[in-house]
């Protein structure tokens, strides 16, 4: 990893820490540009907003959740299975976000737009993993499509 992506990294750990102890408004640029030992200045170079920081924070959440999907998705075990974990994993994911102090009432007022955008091509994501899961339990006849035609309406 070259320096500029591993700096990159120190800062979204660095801001995603920082949201999870004090939520996205009363984190500061400030605060974060210190925990990463750079200055202000320096921290607007990778991210020139605090909502383009808070985004890229989302984002990484939202792609560490889709590898762990993939991975459960490449093992030797049931659809069923696979299904009852993906559901496992994003209840996870998404108490990962309320503890980042992401979803709350005071600072949904202030991301709306971000969350917009980033869940809009996350649920895309989600879907498409769901699909994979019902066609293979389809196929090797663990789900029975009367069954998944209930669900449907």
């Amino acid at each position: 990893m070259d320096k500029t992506k591993e700096k990159e990294q120190a800062i979204l750990k660095a801001a995603r820490e920082r949201f999870a102890q004090f939520g996205f408004n009363k984190s500061t640029m400030d605060e974060i540009a210190s925990d990463v030992e750079l200055g202000k200045a320096s921290l607007y170079y990778y991210f020139p907003a605090k909502e383009d920081l808070f985004r890229a924070v989302i984002h990484h959440e939202q792609d560490e959740f889709v590898k762990a999907i993939e991975k459960i998705l490449n093992q030797n075990i049931t659809a069923s299975k696979k299904l009852f974990l993906y559901v496992e994993n994003r209840l996870e994911f998404f108490e990962e976000l309320l503890n980042l102090g992401t979803l709350n009432v005071h600072s949904f007022s202030n991301t709306k737009s971000i969350y917009k955008s980033l869940f809009e091509n996350f649920h895309y994501q989600e879907l498409k993993l769901i699909q994979i899961i019902i066609n293979e339990g389809k196929r090797k006849g663990e789900f029975k499509k009367h069954f998944l035609q209930i669900y449907r309406n």
